[in-house]
């Protein structure tokens, strides 16, 4: 008989309530006087975004063509572009073949200061808050689950052995989630092409790029 998937945030809590052998909860959105389900709603955004922001997953990645700032920085970089709301953490700036080491840029307080000669819009990749669970891929539930098991195990059991062993599985559940991920969008080796690189520069302002010496994607 087929089983059920996890399919939402109550879900997400049960699974990681399983792995640390408590009982489970009817929901996490309304905790009302249940601890595990008061602990686990206190720490489930904050988790959630962590583990997306820390790799370019490619369920959790998309593309935009941020508008240019009114406000240029008062510093240091000639342009503002302002990131969207849902914006977690950077992938790629123009080319997404291209390595973020070769470009020069800072990202703060909302908005992507780069060199960019002026121009109405920059096209970026990167990954957003993602917050349907049906969205997420087996072993990204199951990499969340203990990463957020991880942070309320102890306040639910006071075991310091189970939380030990349960940090030591998630570390393996995040390098399967990321090979996984990796499967589905393997890195592209980059390769400095002097004829392509000048196309971009032409196309673009040449003060953008910084360069490094740096191969590789990132």
């Amino acid at each position: 008989m087929l089983m059920s998937a996890t399919t939402d945030p109550t879900g997400i809590v049960n699974l990681s309530l399983d792995l640390i052998k408590t009982e489970n909860i009817n929901d996490v959105g309304i905790p009302a006087g249940d601890k595990a389900a008061i602990i686990a709603n206190r720490w489930y955004d904050d988790v959630r975004r962590k583990a997306l922001e820390g790799f370019p997953w490619s369920f959790a990645s998309t593309r935009a063509a941020i508008p240019l700032s009114a406000t240029s920085p008062p510093f240091g970089f000639d342009d503002a572009y302002t990131l969207p709301n849902n914006y977690l953490s950077l992938n790629f700036i123009k080319y997404w073949d291209y390595p973020l080491s070769q470009f020069n840029y800072m990202p703060e307080n909302g908005k992507l200061y780069i060199d960019n000669g002026g121009a109405t819009s920059l096209n970026i990749g990167y990954v957003y808050n993602l917050i349907e669970v049906v969205k997420f891929p087996s072993s990204f539930k199951m990499f969340f689950a203990y990463s957020l098991a991880e942070v309320v195990v102890f306040k639910l059991t006071g075991n310091v052995n189970l939380q030990n062993r349960i940090v030591a599985a998630k570390k393996r559940e995040e390098i399967n989630a990321r090979a996984v991920d990796g499967k589905a969008n393997p890195p592209v080796a980059f390769r400095r092409s002097k004829m392509l690189a000048a196309r971009r520069r032409f196309s673009s302002s040449s003060s953008t790029f910084l360069s490094t010496g740096q191969d590789g994607r990132t």
